[in-house]
């Protein structure tokens, strides 16, 4: 967990909850899937294997990336490429709150929400060396702040 070793770490209840919640219990895709038991609860998942850089989003889509150095940049243009083209309607991001980066600064157009204190991904048992945030491209705005 303190080292960017561990790229694929698993989304705590709280946020997924949240996410659930901000889509009336109905998320479309997961294109950053755990591999053996999705540990969230979408109508599709993508994994290392199919590669959800390589796939279409459509829908509700909830992405909590791999977190390796040098590996977050390519989600990030991901999920901008898919929501402006419209296949996919909404999309909720967990990442770590890095606000000098260029990946971050990219965007700076969608609302986020600073998570106090740091997660506890699933199988941890401490919490993240690094602060996160949740970040909504999407036709709600309004609900997602609320």
């Amino acid at each position: 967990m303190f080292s960017s070793e561990s790229q694929n770490e698993l989304t705590p209840d709280v946020v997924l909850e949240a996410v659930q919640n901000m889509y009336y219990w109905s998320v479309d895709l997961d294109p950053c899937s755990n591999l053996g038991t999705p540990n969230v609860t979408a109508k599709e998942h993508f994994t290392i294997e199919n590669d959800g850089l390589a796939q279409e989003w459509e829908g509700n889509v909830f992405v909590n990336p791999p977190y390796g150095r040098g590996i977050l940049e390519p989600w990030i243009d991901k999920a901008l490429e898919e929501y402006q083209s419209g296949r996919a309607e909404q999309i909720i991001l967990l990442l770590p709150s890095r606000t000098e980066t260029k990946w971050m600064q990219k965007l700076n157009a969608y609302p986020r929400c600073y998570i106090y204190g740091r997660l506890k991904f699933k199988g941890h048992k401490s919490g993240a060396p690094f602060p996160s945030c949740i970040i909504y491209m999407g036709r709600m705005p309004g609900r997602f702040t609320a």
